[in-house]
């Protein structure tokens, strides 16, 4: 599927039907980096100036005629929503997500070095749990990989706090990364790529990264990065 002609029949079929409505159209995800295959998902962001239950019916609608529907998801949210939004949440969505209509520039200013770390923080304890809980009694190998998935977005805003850089795509963040933080990305590729889950072996590695972030991050400054 060649994405730059599909985004292109999506924003004109949105904007026929939603036309100044509209304040941002994206495209996230592997598409957006250049790195997708066949399996992967179509990730759209689409804010609208007003989000109502009405927007969303008229946007089903639209959905339903596209092709490739069964591959569409992301994020969709009125601008005063996400303009609220946790800034925890907000340094991939900013980075990850290529405007097609629009632009995230008023998102910049809540990008900080406190939200960044705020950010990583909860990311580990949220793997870790996750990750304990399905050892214990899910023993689910989707629920292992999703935990992989949530920690390369994690090293990438590691990597942005000691460096003030975002790398967008993985196989350029997995070039430069060292220690632990490689041994993640690399497994977290595999696990992409279909090689089947060690449940025992890839937790307790999860587990042991997760454990020293949650550390690492509840002890260290703020603001230890110029230029976030």
């Amino acid at each position: 599927m060649d994405i730059r002609v599909w985004m292109q029949e999506f924003v004109k079929r949105m904007e026929a039907v939603f036309g100044e409505e509209l304040w941002l159209i994206g495209l996230q995800g592997s598409y957006g980096r250049q790195e997708a295959t066949a399996e992967s998902d179509i990730d759209v962001v689409v804010i609208w100036k007003t989000c109502d239950m009405e927007t969303l019916e008229r946007y089903a609608q639209v959905m339903a005629t596209l092709p490739e529907r069964e591959k569409l998801c992301g994020f969709v949210s009125g601008l005063d929503e996400l303009l609220h939004w946790d800034g925890a949440d907000l340094l991939s969505f900013y980075y990850d997500t290529t405007p097609w209509l629009g632009s995230l520039e008023l998102l910049r200013d809540k990008i900080t070095a406190d939200t960044v770390q705020r950010g990583i923080h909860r990311g580990v304890c949220d793997i870790y749990h996750a990750c304990v809980h399905n050892l214990l009694h899910e023993k689910s190998d989707a629920v292992l990989r999703e935990g992989y998935k949530s920690a390369v977005f994690v090293i990438q805003a590691i990597f942005f706090l000691r460096s003030g850089r975002y790398e967008r795509r993985h196989v350029l963040l997995l070039q430069q990364a060292t220690g632990q933080e490689k041994e993640i990305l690399c497994r977290a590729e595999q696990l992409r790529k279909g090689e089947p889950v060690q449940l025992r072996e890839d937790s307790m590695r999860l587990m042991q990264w997760a454990s020293r972030w949650m550390t690492e991050m509840d002890t260290m400054g703020k603001g230890l990065v110029s230029g976030i």
